[in-house]
């Protein structure tokens, strides 16, 4: 699957290793994770089906979409160089973002902010597509690597 969303923040919110996690999405249960410290995570167990790499030029977005024929949890991983920010988001939420129409706070799934150079979360995705936005918030271009894993 793949995911693009709007980077944005909200205040931080504990993780399992009990490191703050700058944002969240909006209604659900907020995503488990950590960054980047935790070593037996699930990549490390799982192989991904998504694993991809791109440059993504200073204060730009990258959105990748990831798709789901039944839903539920995904676990991701976010490797940059510098700090960025995540957001996945329904595919009625991109649309809505790609038209210029105010989105619904549920379709807004996750919105985090790292320093960290690894972001390794947990998410409940639904049936269909969503989207994940990466914003790179460096003065340079980045390369950011995005992998998905199953449960």
């Amino acid at each position: 699957m793949i995911l693009s969303a709007g980077c944005g923040s909200k205040p931080g919110a504990p993780t399992a290793a009990g490191k703050a996690v700058e944002g969240h999405g909006a209604g659900e249960p907020k995503p488990s994770g950590t960054v980047a410290d935790q070593k037996a995570s699930v990549s490390e167990t799982k192989k991904a089906f998504l694993d991809q790499k791109k440059e993504v030029p200073a204060k730009k977005e990258w959105t990748r979409e990831i798709t789901s024929r039944r839903g539920g949890t995904v676990t991701f991983r976010i490797t940059a160089p510098g700090p960025f920010a995540a957001s996945v988001v329904t595919d009625r939420g991109y649309k809505a973002l790609q038209s210029g129409q105010k989105g619904n706070k549920a379709d807004l799934l996750l919105t985090v902010d790292s320093k960290e150079p690894v972001l390794e979360m947990s998410l409940t995705v639904p049936a269909g597509s969503s989207w994940f936005i990466i914003e790179n918030q460096t003065d340079q271009a980045a390369e950011i690597r995005l992998e998905c894993f199953e449960p």
